[in-house]
C-alpha cells in the first residue's frame, strides 16, 4: 500500500486539510481493512483506493 499526504482545500503547500489517501492493489478483506482503520494517522481522514473498487470497497460492476 502507498500512502499520500495531499493538502485539501487549498492551493498552498502545508495548508488546508492534510488527509492521506491509501491507494492499494487490491482491496483487502473486511478484518485487515479494520485494522487499517483503527492504527489511526493523526490526520482527520484517510481515503483507501483501490482498482475495480468504489465508496466501502464495494466492487464496480463496469
Amino acid at each position: 500500500m502507498k500512502q499520500y499526504i495531499v493538502d485539501a482545500f487549498t492551493d498552498k503547500p502545508f495548508a488546508g486539510n492534510p488527509a492521506a489517501v491509501c491507494v492499494m492493489e487490491s482491496w483487502p478483506a473486511e478484518e485487515s481493512m479494520m485494522k487499517l482503520q483503527r492504527r489511526g494517522d493523526d490526520l482527520s481522514s484517510s481515503p483507501f483506493i483501490a482498482p475495480g473498487y468504489h465508496t466501502a470497497g464495494q466492487k464496480n460492476n463496469n
